[in-house]
């Protein structure tokens, strides 16, 4: 079956050129590698160059692991408990009606 525009609108799914994720990797590699050696218009150079030139200039990367969360406001009830996934804590130090934020 030849894949078209018609049946990539009908189905929404696009077909996939690549085997595994490894040959996408590798052809997103030496593409990355090719463009390198363009000449980048505005500045007259290679981007090569331009690379590197600007990424000494980046700023490094945490040695420690980055926890990534998200906060939610919650309401404490008049029982001085707060809901969490259908679940009931109890929090202290807070009044009922106040907010807190908890991570998820």
């Amino acid at each position: 079956m030849k894949t078209t525009a018609a049946t990539v609108a009908e189905t929404g799914v696009f077909p996939s050129l690549f085997e595994t994720q490894e040959k996408f990797a590798d052809e997103l590699d030496r593409l990355v590698t090719k463009d390198m050696d363009r000449l980048y218009y505005v500045k007259e150079k290679l981007t090569r160059e331009l690379w590197s030139e600007e990424k000494n200039k980046l700023n490094k990367l945490l040695d420690q692991e980055f926890q990534v969360y998200r906060l939610k406001s919650t309401q404490v009830n008049k029982y001085g408990e707060i809901t969490i996934d259908k679940i009931l804590i109890t929090v202290f130090n807070v009044k009922p009606g106040d907010k807190v934020l908890i991570p998820m």
